[in-house]
């Protein structure tokens, strides 16, 4: 055989070798996980293997519909829902199922009633058999909603992070519940990272502080790492959110990653003391934190008045930090845990009830907060 045809016959062999190479299947490499639910829409979001055309199917077991998205990271809006509603979904590729069958529901409707499960996690992202406990007993609580009071990945808030300390070992609430962060001193060092794994509510012309509105709770999210002092946007903001009318059959439960009181190795806060506390006396019913790596209740008011509990919960999975008892601390535990609450409204009765549950099942505090 010539030498010209020996190189034709190798180049044939490897043209055909190239063909019958077997193509790799498109995976869902993140989520999918649900943002920013309402009463009448949500938005699902997941990350393929690479830029492909998908399709999610869902239906409320009467109508079928399908919205398609092309793209690695797909943020697909669900919307025209029914409230307080049901769906089933499922994702799609060239008719195969990718994932599901998954379901989600909408939120209650906003006039201020009805019953809703939270569950409050801070601290957590370092992945390993605290955090994987942690989420056990979140699961068994049953939430409608999952709330992070921030560093939610260690070291840095770095996205090749996320898939081990987040999204994988909180796939099964994720995909289900909407979830809905505050920034946490580490996530802050990755701002555009977290930014754009999260679609947050708007409403402040920001993600990184927003309110939002769940059956009978208005929730007020504050970034603590950003400027909050008198003056500031993120102060004005707040003011008038909090100054706003509130409607009355509603709760108002308001969480940031530092901590006004703490009895943890960071302490308390003092400008959050100086300056926030004032503006969530008598127009807030439960103030939500982590930062320290602890469980600590303090109780704030004046005289015999109603009292605010402040709860600093960062205890979500990383290491523990040592407690040194304030006065104003009701309990100080240092202990992996998380906090549920259920908040009630109905035409006689109103109650929020919050409890801190262990790692492994026990309650560790539990109260009624005051309306």
């Amino acid at each position: 055989m010539h030498y010209q045809e020996r190189i034709l016959v190798w180049l044939s062999i490897s043209v055909l070798v190239l063909f019958i190479q077997p193509i790799s299947a498109l995976e869902l490499v993140r989520g999918p996980y649900l943002q920013s639910t309402t009463s009448s829409k949500t938005i699902l979001c997941f990350r393929t293997s690479e830029v492909s055309t998908v399709k999610v199917e869902f239906t409320d077991g009467f109508t079928i519909r399908t919205i398609s998205s092309t793209a690695r990271d797909h943020t697909v809006n669900l919307t025209n829902l029914k409230t307080d509603k049901r769906y089933k979904y499922k994702i799609l590729s060239d008719g195969k199922l990718l994932a599901g069958k998954y379901s989600f529901r909408t939120a209650p409707p906003q006039n201020g009633f009805g019953t809703l499960r939270g569950a409050v996690i801070g601290d957590s992202g370092k992945a390993g058999q605290a955090q994987n406990q942690v989420i056990a007993q979140m699961q068994k609580w049953k939430p409608d909603i999952l709330i992070h009071v921030g560093d939610i990945v260690y070291p840095n808030g770095a996205d090749e992070d996320y898939d081990l300390k987040f999204f994988q070992p909180l796939a099964k609430l994720l995909r289900s519940i909407p979830f809905f962060p505050c920034i946490g001193n580490h996530d802050a060092q990755s701002l555009e990272v977290y930014l754009k794994n999260y679609v947050l509510p708007e409403r402040s012309g920001t993600e990184r502080y927003y309110t939002y509105r769940y059956g009978p709770v208005q929730f007020i999210v504050i970034d603590s790492n950003l400027n909050y002092l008198p003056g500031s946007e993120q102060y004005q903001w707040l003011e008038k959110v909090l100054k706003a009318r509130k409607r009355k059959s509603e709760w108002r439960v308001a969480y940031m990653h530092h901590p006004a009181f703490s009895s943890g190795k960071h302490g308390d806060t003092i400008d959050i003391q100086k300056y926030l506390v004032p503006l969530f006396k008598r127009r807030v019913n439960l103030v939500l934190s982590g930062h320290d790596h602890i469980y600590d209740r303090s109780m704030v008011g004046e005289g015999a008045g109603r009292k605010v509990p402040y709860i600093v919960s960062g205890g979500g999975g990383t290491d523990l930090f040592e407690v040194v008892p304030k006065p104003n601390s009701s309990v100080a535990l240092s202990a992996h845990h998380f906090v549920a609450f259920k908040a009630f409204k109905g035409t006689i009765l109103k109650r929020l009830r919050v409890k801190a549950i262990s790692s492994q099942g026990q309650i560790l505090d539990s109260l009624v907060a005051g309306k």
